[in-house]
């Protein structure tokens, strides 16, 4: 990542609810050969269900991780993941697989534009 302007563009970010499904909003690099970096989390109580590459990301190993955290209360799984080919125009990523269709969960998720150097 380039160390004077590592953010292409600003980062934006989304919540949603009624679903552990993170969405990573759609971003519009400027800078040819921007890597696209796309991380979620789901909460919910008791489902257990870690989170997923939904296949627009790199299938790349080691790009793509997920990790499920459990207790008595509340599981949280968080995964990240990065495109590495974008050429241009907006990305959308898609919905993260894995997780939970629960109507009591609730996600969080952002899409980043780290310029290469």
């Amino acid at each position: 990542v380039n160390a004077t302007t590592p953010m292409d563009v600003a980062a934006v970010a989304t919540t949603g609810t009624n679903s552990g499904k993170p969405n990573p909003p759609s971003i519009t690099p400027l800078t040819a050969g921007t890597w696209i970096y796309a991380c979620g989390m789901y909460a919910e109580g008791g489902d257990r269900t870690v989170l997923s590459n939904p296949g627009d990301l790199s299938a790349t190993t080691n790009h793509f991780r997920a990790a499920l955290g459990t207790n008595l209360t509340v599981d949280v799984s968080v995964a990240a993941g990065i495109k590495t080919d974008w050429v241009s125009g907006a990305f959308d990523p898609a919905v993260f697989g894995g997780g939970t269709t629960n109507g009591s969960a609730s996600w969080a998720a952002a899409t980043l534009a780290l310029r290469r150097s």
